[in-house]
């Protein structure tokens, strides 16, 4: 039998787990529910348990008994504050909270494949090291399961992680060499000129028209003053005037964020957002502020074990003809396994899964967002041929 026949043999198991969890989603650090779900079914399953890592982290290890590599797989918990509009009979029933990333699907994919490893144990070497992560959604989950002692009880080689992607059709699978998902910043821009009356705008200095300059402006940014190499965007998305209709505001608050590739073009793009914002401001007779906080690094595939995931996936053709393996794909979305990556040698699967509601496929993050479960069942056949792959050998 092979492993993708292995994986829809348990597709039921997988299904019935991503509802479940969809049913009953908790926001970032309050996965208390879930992660008691988690840690029981691994404990059924056979793995050493810790619970509690990062607050509501749960880590299981399955130990082969021969010499080998470590793999950790991580999977994410968490939920988004969105009322979820779908119309399932599945649907949320903690109203104001939704699955709306694929965190359902991803639990799904990972207790399926605690299950697939812990009855193929004899085909595998080394340890198996299965993560539960908290708060991926604020980017704050990954560095607190580390700093709670994530890497100290054991030596990990490699670290897995995959996400479903609504943005492509089942079968396709990303899996690219270094950036795979971007970093992001949090942009601050404050803007001060001289307020007063709307009557009389001849007497003030219109932060507001200011910021309306920038703006326009910073869409020129990526194009005008970075290469081509450059990749980022800057995104504008809040901006805070006058209370009053009446009144010329002499302060305006502008935010939004920042997106890049590595922290070179970061800094060039912090450069150039003042240099643009000073010479707006001083030409009007204002000024102005920015200020940028990092969130999240770019999740950084590494090279050789890319490769490896891609190589071993190509006997999934034999059962998944519509099987692509992208090896170029990036997205300036991020994700917080990214601090997993740069602590060992690391590569994130991003696998097709979108579905039509209505006759529209809706994006992460949207009230009506879902999956093609037959992607759990293709991620879990991904992952355990790549950990198969990686244990196959003893000592290896």
């Amino acid at each position: 039998m092979t492993t993708y026949q292995k994986a829809i043999e348990l597709f039921d198991y997988s299904r019935d787990l991503r509802r479940q969890f969809h049913v009953m989603p908790e926001l970032a650090f309050k996965e208390h529910q879930t992660a008691s779900f988690i840690a029981k079914e691994l404990i059924r399953l056979g793995y050493q348990v810790r619970e509690g890592i990062g607050q509501t982290g749960v880590t299981g290890i399955l130990d082969t008994g021969k010499p080998g590599k470590t793999t950790m797989l991580r999977f994410d918990m968490d939920a988004l504050p969105i009322l979820e509009d779908t119309g399932h009979d599945f649907a949320s029933k903690n109203e104001g909270i939704m699955h709306a990333c694929g965190h359902d699907g991803h639990m799904a994919i990972g207790l399926t494949l605690a299950r697939l490893v812990a009855e193929n144990l004899q085909t595998l070497s080394g340890k198996v090291y299965f993560v539960f992560q908290p708060a991926e959604e604020i980017c704050q989950g990954a560095l607190g399961m580390i700093a709670d002692g994530l890497f100290d009880e054991i030596a990990v080689d490699y670290a897995l992680a995959s996400h479903l992607w609504a943005e492509k059709p089942y079968g396709w699978i990303g899996i690219p060499d270094g950036p795979v998902m971007g970093g992001s910043s949090d942009l601050s821009i404050i803007v001060r000129g001289k307020g007063g009356h709307a009557a009389k705008p001849d007497d003030t200095v219109d932060p507001l028209k200011i910021a309306a300059h920038i703006i326009l402006d910073l869409q020129k940014l990526i194009s005008g003053r970075l290469s081509q190499d450059d990749k980022a965007i800057v995104s504008i998305t809040q901006i805070e005037a006058s209370d009053r209709k009446n009144i010329i505001a002499d302060r305006v608050r502008m935010a939004g964020s920042l997106r890049w590739f590595d922290e070179t073009t970061r800094d060039k793009v912090k450069t150039q957002l003042q240099d643009i914002c000073d010479e707006i401001a001083i030409g009007f007779g204002g000024s102005a502020h920015v200020e940028t906080e990092d969130q999240t690094i770019p999740v950084v595939n590494n090279k050789g074990l890319a490769n490896a995931c891609r190589q071993s996936l190509r006997v999934l053709r034999v059962d998944v003809p519509e099987l692509k393996v992208d090896d170029q794909y990036r997205t300036h979305l991020s994700e917080d396994f990214s601090f997993i990556a740069r602590q060992v040698p690391s590569a994130m699967l991003l696998i097709g899964a979108s579905k039509a509601i209505d006759g529209n496929v809706y994006p992460h993050h949207h009230p009506k967002f879902d999956i093609d479960e037959r992607s759990i069942s293709l991620a879990v056949a991904s992952l355990m041929q790549i950990v198969t792959t990686l244990h196959a050998q003893k000592g290896d």
